[in-house]
């Protein structure tokens, strides 16, 4: 009988971490999560399906989180010069933003720019993004292509 350690484990989960990193390019944050922001711009729809095919999904829990939400922003969402897609949305009930992992979005949990989020004045737009000059949050066109940054637990 073969019996498995926490060792085997342990090392299974740093090689998987080791091979994210450092052949794939993606960023171990504070909170141990992987996060990459791709640049092939895509529609929100297209961002949730490109994440998903990687084993991951747009990013909820580093953006919610202040602290990682700065890391992020600096070191992957900033030097990629471009609106990012997040995993937030108001699609199911207009003016209700929702993150991807069920949760309301708090009062004062995210810095909205001026007079966001405002529906583009009624044109729809329901998904979050964040602007690459500076951590200011937009809600966008879902059908706009916007750069995404996924997230994934190693």
């Amino acid at each position: 009988m073969i019996t498995l350690t926490d060792s085997f484990f342990k090392s299974d989960i740093d090689d998987r971490i080791t091979t994210l990193e450092q052949v794939l390019g993606w960023y171990r944050a504070g909170n141990n999560k992987m996060y990459k922001v791709f640049t092939e711009r895509a529609s929100y729809t297209e961002s949730l399906e490109n994440c998903e095919k990687k084993g991951a999904r747009l990013a909820v829990d580093g953006i919610i989180e202040a602290a990682i939400r700065r890391d992020l922003f600096d070191r992957l969402i900033k030097p990629s010069g471009y609106k990012t897609y997040v995993g937030l949305d108001d699609r199911a009930i207009e003016g209700t933003f929702v993150w991807l992992n069920g949760k309301p979005l708090i009062a004062g949990e995210v810095e909205w720019g001026s007079g966001e989020p405002n529906n583009g004045g009624g044109r729809g737009q329901d998904c979050a993004s964040i602007y690459h000059s500076d951590l200011i949050f937009d809600d966008a066109e879902c059908q706009n292509k916007l750069n995404f940054i996924c997230e994934i637990s190693p």
